[in-house]
């Protein structure tokens, strides 16, 4: 039992046009070994919950990815909990997979 090459997240982009905003999700696949950290994104729930963007029920994610010399952010759908687990569930074997600190 290997561990997988990408896992595959739902992400939120925010489009903006004008005056116009739309929020849209955008599947995107990314390689576990590369996520450098995991943050719920609360500021950004409120801040689209104030605008009737999105249902109360919500929640956001920002995962910084390593991309070698530099890193990236992309906002991902879910609590950085659930995140967290889709991500080390993707190790396979419990006895070689990363662990949190204090786990």
């Amino acid at each position: 039992k290997g561990d997988k090459l990408l896992v595959k997240f739902k992400q939120l982009v925010i489009e903006s046009s004008g005056w116009n905003r739309e929020v849209i999700s955008k599947e995107i696949f990314i390689n576990p070994s590369s996520v450098i950290s995991v943050a719920d994104y609360e500021a950004l729930s409120a801040a689209l919950i104030s605008e009737n963007m999105i249902s109360e029920d919500e929640s956001f994610s920002l995962v910084k990815i390593n991309q070698g010399n530099s890193s990236s952010e992309v906002i991902l759908f879910g609590s950085a909990h659930l995140i967290a687990e889709m991500i080390s569930s993707s190790f396979g074997d419990q006895s070689t997979s990363k662990r949190l600190l204090n786990d």
